[in-house]
């Protein structure tokens, strides 16, 4: 029995045009939750970036402008975006959660580790002591939005008391293998683990400075760039296919743009199944021939939606869409 560890990492591709500005907004409007405290939160972070990498006068200037004020970690509770709808369409054609899916969330006020599973849902303390919150499982559209409110950009999930944030905050890092080893018992040679990143998380050093500084001043080490760096990788099947990030976080990338990203996966995977003997004979064969196929498509396809197109046709051939 094979386990999966999956990480989409929407958290390290923040490439959607204007953002900058709706961020600020989801900040500094909510009275609610912050009002002016997430703005001084701000401020101090930009200070003590001042005070490592500026001048004197520099400093001065934003100490009169701004003043001093405590610092404080926050880790936003409410987004730009709302996940509703995400959970409606996912409860419509998946009406009990499956046996073999499970999801983690992170409590944004303890760091915690949410579990969702067919059992019910668990919480794994940074203690490391587990601890049952029911024993009935949520609807799979809240697991999914749980698992994906990214801070800043999606509302954050209130469940008992807490409010869930994306699971690559939690102590395992961005993809959770940590916790199938610790809720299944699984050994390292039973998990496969799909570790989905992009060039934007291995970009220059300019633009690496510049997000990892944009993502503190707004979030503080309370919210890494992409998730904390995944931990417990040692003896698993790992999987870790290149995903362009110019199609990241815009929601409106066309079929054309996000063939390539899926079967970079597949690709990757294939791979990594051979190295390990689970792939072989006839059925290496057929997944070589796909890629091949694939590779042609791409050079060849002109038209918008041909390469979506030809590659839909392509998979259908070996009942794979």
């Amino acid at each position: 029995m094979f386990h999966m560890a999956i990480e989409t990492d929407f958290s390290g591709l923040v490439t959607g045009r204007g953002w900058p500005r709706k961020v600020a907004e989801a900040h500094v409007n909510d009275q609610r939750v912050y009002g002016w405290y997430a703005v001084t939160t701000i401020q101090k972070r930009v200070k003590k970036f001042l005070a490592r990498w500026t001048p004197g006068w520099m400093k001065k200037v934003w100490n009169k402008m701004f003043g001093h004020h405590d610092d404080l970690v926050v880790r936003p509770k409410e987004g730009i975006y709302g996940s509703e709808k995400i959970g409606v369409f996912i409860d419509k054609h998946v009406a009990e959660f499956p046996e073999n899916y499970w999801s983690v969330a992170v409590d944004g006020n303890t760091s915690s580790q949410i579990f969702f599973c067919k059992q019910g849902v668990f919480e794994y303390h940074p203690d490391g002591h587990k601890e049952t919150i029911s024993d009935i499982p949520v609807t799979p559209g809240f697991a999914v939005r749980s698992s994906i409110a990214i801070p800043l950009f999606f509302g954050s999930i209130p469940f008992s008391g807490k409010h869930l944030l994306d699971g690559s905050l939690t102590f395992d890092g961005r993809t959770p293998v940590g916790a199938v080893k610790r809720h299944f018992n699984a050994n390292a040679e039973d998990i496969l683990v799909l570790d989905m990143w992009d060039s934007s998380t291995t970009a220059n050093w300019f633009e690496s400075v510049f997000w990892k500084s944009v993502w503190f001043l707004f979030c503080g080490g309370a919210c890494p760039q992409g998730g904390r760096y995944p931990s417990n990788f040692e003896g698993v099947m790992l999987v870790q296919p290149q995903v362009d990030s110019r199609i990241t976080l815009q929601f409106a990338a066309t079929a054309d743009e996000k063939w390539p990203a899926i079967m970079a996966g597949f690709e990757s995977t294939a791979k990594v199944l051979e190295q390990y003997g689970l792939l072989a004979g006839e059925k290496l064969e057929q997944a070589n021939n796909i890629l091949e196929r694939f590779a042609e498509i791409k050079k060849t396809a002109k038209l918008k939606g041909e390469l979506a197109t030809r590659t839909q046709e392509l998979l259908t051939e070996y009942h794979l869409w």
